[in-house]
């Protein structure tokens, strides 16, 4: 939010992926053919032809660095922090180049920015703490400073790249301050994108602004004695380009933090003018083309069009607590309500304890739209629901034990954690749980159907960041193995490893190749893949499972299962 409050730093964040750029192939217009003329193709229209026909989609990652001090001489945690940004996956960098840059440009800076304020905001803290002592005050009513960030992709294709940053902050006083902050760049430039490029009359749109502040949060403005001055503050404000704003699929996100128009106490204002809504005042370069499919996360709130009226409607998802009862030790919410325009409420994953959720719109070419709800549980469990919107309300279609697929937690080097964002219904990173020689996840491609499936054609799940790093095993006994290559190949069979070798989990074959039967492949030391195969055991009151026809534990060291 640097943009828009001098008190907050904002973070970019870095992605970098492991799987390469998907392509999507369009449709090729219908060629009309008559039986006596014929029409003439020009060699310009061919390369228009050849220009359109292909697009890459755009893979981010979230890159997360947090930051914690703590003060051992005067036993107090003096600040905590996060930051977050985003960057392309390595293999875009080809068809992206200049966002690749900007992006990678972007999260180097917040990164080092971000290790200064830490550095900054800990000593002020101390400071802050030492003068609250010089005048009595009791040490244990100190709260540590933070500085906490967030990020999410509001668009990602390839005519524009949109993200807010949402920042909360907190030094000492009655309250802390929070807002968002929207960068928007042209995904072929890298340059940013100005409202002037995307809206054509911004007078007429500040205008539009005030009218939808004064429908959606009408106190705002009945507390004014004359409302005429905000809106010629908003339209003042638009015209100037000193604004927060996001592209979204629909149309433009626009956010009102605490005091730009309002007291802290009335909160934050986010309003969003769809496409429909006033097509006039879009350029139309940047209306995002019907057959797009796209997917956005947030933490509690969408703009959906629910019962296909045209209007979009406002979704939020809220906790759904049970009342509190005296002596609870725990305060968990029994799933999510989701709401639609503050009326209809909808209880999803009633039977799920949870602590924490957030959730996906997601819309699919073919024109159907989806609330994929992630629930976060004890033991880090998480569970995807998927949830069709329609007909103004929406309804449960299934359940599913996914997860956004980390690529590192926490480098060594860095202190960075990165894992795949989700931006497109056909090309979704994520992971599963898996209990195959130890417990882990790991990772490929979905894709979510019309009909709301979760599904994958991926053959094999590869274990990526935190997973392959410490599932290491190694044999006690002599095991004979079968060496393969990375389609799965048999290249050499029968090969005798000695004891003492270190296998390094990389795959697991995720459908049975028979019955009880599955395939985990390991790298060694030297870069071969061999095969283990991995199966239940069929002998009675054992529950272990057999590697190569050897009890796991007979076989291997380091095999550890969660719970």
């Amino acid at each position: 939010m640097k943009k828009r409050m001098i008190a907050i730093v904002l973070s970019a964040a870095m992605i970098v992926t492991l799987a390469a750029c998907g392509k999507k192939a369009e449709t090729e217009p219908e060629v009309q053919q008559e039986t006596v003329e014929t029409e003439e193709v020009t060699a310009e229209d061919e390369n228009e032809e050849e220009e359109v026909t292909e697009s890459v989609s755009i893979l981010p990652i979230i890159c997360t660095k947090s930051y914690y001090s703590y003060d051992d001489e005067i036993g107090k945690q003096l600040f905590t922090g996060k930051e977050e940004g985003v960057i392309l996956d390595d293999s875009c960098q080809e068809a992206y180049p200049a966002l690749y840059k900007t992006l990678s440009e972007n999260w180097e800076k917040a990164l080092s920015d971000g290790d200064k304020n830490a550095d900054s905001m800990t000593k002020e803290a101390r400071s802050f703490y030492d003068e609250t002592i010089s005048y009595g005050n009791d040490p244990e009513y100190f709260t540590s400073y933070s500085d906490e960030s967030d990020l999410y992709i509001t668009r990602a294709d390839d005519v524009a790249f949109s993200y807010t940053i949402s920042n909360s902050t907190y030094t000492g006083g009655a309250h802390g301050m929070y807002g968002n902050g929207g960068y928007t760049y042209d995904s072929q430039s890298g340059q940013e994108i100005k409202l002037s490029d995307v809206i054509t009359d911004l007078e007429a749109y500040g205008q539009k602004l005030f009218d939808k502040v004064s429908e959606e949060y009408p106190d705002v403005v009945n507390y004014l004695d004359d409302p005429t001055t905000l809106r010629d503050q908003i339209v003042e404000e638009v015209k100037g380009e000193y604004t927060n704003w996001a592209l979204t699929p629909n149309g433009i996100r626009y956010y009102f933090n605490p005091y730009d128009i309002a007291a802290y106490a009335a909160g934050q204002q986010i309003i969003e003018i769809g496409y429909k809504e006033e097509p006039s005042l879009f350029n139309e370069k940047y209306v995002m083309p019907e057959g797009t499919g796209y997917v956005v996360k947030d933490d509690y709130s969408f703009k959906i069009d629910a019962d296909g009226d045209g209007d979009l409607d406002s979704i939020t998802i809220e906790g759904n607590y049970p009342p509190y009862e005296e002596g609870m030790d725990y305060y968990e919410a029994q799933g999510v309500n989701v709401v639609i325009d503050q009326k209809t409420t909808t209880t999803i994953g009633g039977d799920s304890y949870c602590y924490n959720w957030s959730g996906y719109q997601v819309h699919t070419a073919g024109g159907k739209d989806f609330l994929i709800v992630e629930l976060g549980m004890e033991n880090d469990y998480q569970q995807m629901i998927v949830c069709e919107v329609g007909n103004g309300n929406v309804r449960e279609i299934g359940s599913y034990g996914l997860y956004e697929q980390t690529i590192s937690y926490d480098d060594s080097v860095t202190g960075v954690s990165k894992y795949y964002a989700i931006t497109d219904p056909a090309n979704m990173k994520l992971a599963e749980h898996y209990d195959r020689l130890g417990t882990y996840t790991a990772g490929c491609t979905f894709h979510l159907t019309d009909d709301g499936k979760l599904e994958t054609d991926d053959e094999y799940a590869y274990l990526t960041g935190p997973a392959r790093q410490y599932q290491v095993i190694k044999s006690k006994v002599d095991l004979t193995v079968d060496v393969v290559d990375e389609a799965g190949e048999v290249t050499e069979a029968d090969v005798k490893l000695p004891s003492g070798t270190e296998y390094n989990l990389y795959r697991t074959k995720r459908e049975a190749v028979s019955d009880g039967l599955y395939y985990v492949d390991c790298t060694l030391t030297d870069g071969r893949i061999v095969r283990l195969e991995f199966s239940d055991s069929t002998e009675a009151n054992e529950w272990q499972h057999k590697v190569n026809g050897c009890n796991e534990y007979d076989a291997f060291e380091n095999v550890l299962y969660a719970g």
